[in-house]
C-alpha cells in the first residue's frame, strides 16, 4: 500500500529537478524480499525520475552475545541474490545484526566477511554501519572498512559508500564530520551519557596509543 501510493503523489506531483528521493526498504524477514521486490516492479517506482530504491538488510553477525547462537533472518546470498535479479540497479544496504549490552566495535572476522560478501557485487553497495560501532571499532579494522566503503579507488568509484545510524555521541559526529561527504551518509541520533562517556573512554585509550581496545556497553 505504502508503494501504490508514494507511486501515485509521484505520477500526479512529480519530482522537481532539485530533488533527489531515496526509497528504503528494510527487511528483516527473508519472505517478505520478493513480494516486495514484485510491488516495486509491478509500479515501477525505480524507473521514474530522480527516485533511487534502496533495499537494506542485516545479513551477517554483528556485536551481540545473544546473537552469535543464531543466524541472520535475511541469509546474505539469497537476499542479494533476490534483489540484483528483480532490480539490477536498485542500491544494496548490507551491514550486521546488533544485540544489547556488547563489546562496542566491529571485529577483523565481521569485517572481512561483509567485504567478502560485496566485494564482487557491482551494483551501489552502501555499508550500513552503526556509527557508535564503527568508532569504536579497533583503528585497523576500521580504516580497512573506509578503505573498502568510504575512500574508493577506480574499481569502486560510484558503487560504495558508507550510512552511519544509530546514536551518535559528540566526539564520534566530529569523527564522522572527517570523512569524505560524497561517501557517506548520516542518519544519527543523541546519544546517552553512557555513550558519550564511552566515546571518551575509548578517545582517551586511542590518545595513549592503544588503538586496539574493545570497550564492553
Amino acid at each position: 500500500e505504502f508503494i501504490a501510493r508514494l507511486d501515485d503523489v509521484i505520477r500526479k506531483d512529480g519530482i522537481p529537478n532539485n530533488v533527489h528521493l531515496i526509497v528504503k526498504l528494510d527487511f528483516k524477514n527473508v519472505e517478505a524480499v520478493q513480494p516486495s521486490l514484485d510491488i516495486i516492479n509491478a509500479h515501477s517506482l525505480h524507473a521514474q525520475r530522480n527516485v533511487e530504491v534502496w533495499l537494506n538488510a542485516d545479513i551477517l553477525l554483528g556485536p551481540g552475545h545473544a546473537q552469535k547462537s543464531r543466524n541472520p533472518t535475511v541469509p546474505p546470498h539469497e537476499f542479494i541474490s533476490l534483489c540484483t535479479s528483480a532490480l539490477p540497479t536498485c542500491t544494496l544496504s548490507l551491514g550486521w545484526t546488533h544485540g544489547e549490552g556488547t563489546p562496542l566495535g566491529y571485529t577483523p572476522h565481521m569485517a572481512q566477511e561483509i567485504v567478502a560478501v560485496t566485494n564482487t557485487l557491482k551494483q551501489h553497495v552502501t555499508l550500513a554501519a552503526s556509527a557508535m560501532h564503527l568508532y569504536a571499532t579497533p583503528t585497523s579494522t576500521r580504516n580497512e572498512l573506509l578503505r573498502h566503503f568510504s575512500q574508493q579507488d577506480e574499481t569502486t568509484r560510484g558503487r560504495r559508500t558508507l550510512t552511519l545510524w544509530g546514536p551518535a555521541p559528540f566526539l564520534v559526529r566530529r569523527w564522522f564530520r572527517r570523512l569524505p561527504r560524497d561517501t557517506t551518509y548520516v542518519d544519527v541520533a543523541a546519544a546517552s551519557w553512557k555513550a558519550e562517556f564511552a566515546a571518551w573512554y575509548i578517545a582517551l585509550w586511542r590518545l595513549l596509543g592503544y588503538h586496539d581496545v574493545r570497550l564492553l556497553y
